[in-house]
């Protein structure tokens, strides 16, 4: 395949290790997270694929040991997931995997990043903060950030 000045263009193959190339979005979906035109994670159905091959967990692990969070994504780009046992049900992966680790979260606290990864669901990155404690650290890391 060539692209626009004559070159090679190499199409990304599929996420889940099939060495199939995947396709081309026909329209933007956020809450799948890709847009009209790029090219898919994954072919159709195939992020189940990669959930199995990974024992169930559609995750990868980075050096920092974050569990990047590979399915679905909300329109806010928060990790996504259908809940196990249920056909339709829907929650923030990230709320799942800390509530099987640690147990529920208080009525109105937030799941903080301690990793600032968002995508991250390892529970050991995670912490149930009050909303005002969660704003006084992301303005924190904000200030940090400016600084550097």
């Amino acid at each position: 395949m060539a692209d626009e000045q004559g070159g090679l263009f190499k199409v990304p193959l599929c996420a889940c290790g099939c060495g199939l190339p995947t396709n081309q979005a026909k329209r933007t979906d956020n809450r799948h997270g890709y847009k009209k035109g790029e090219y898919r994670k994954f072919l159709f159905n195939h992020a189940q694929h990669a959930a199995r091959k990974n024992k169930g967990a559609p995750y990868t692990v980075d050096e920092e040991g974050c569990w990047v969070w590979g399915g679905e994504l909300n329109t806010r780009g928060r990790p996504y997931m259908r809940l196990p046992g249920t056909r339709s049900k829907k929650a923030i992966a990230y709320r799942y995997y800390y509530e099987q680790a640690k147990g529920p979260i208080p009525e109105g606290f937030h799941i903080d990043h301690l990793c600032f990864n968002v995508k991250c669901v390892n529970p050991e990155h995670l912490e149930a903060v009050t909303p005002g404690e969660n704003y006084q650290r992301r303005d924190t890391r904000w200030k940090k950030n400016e600084e550097e």
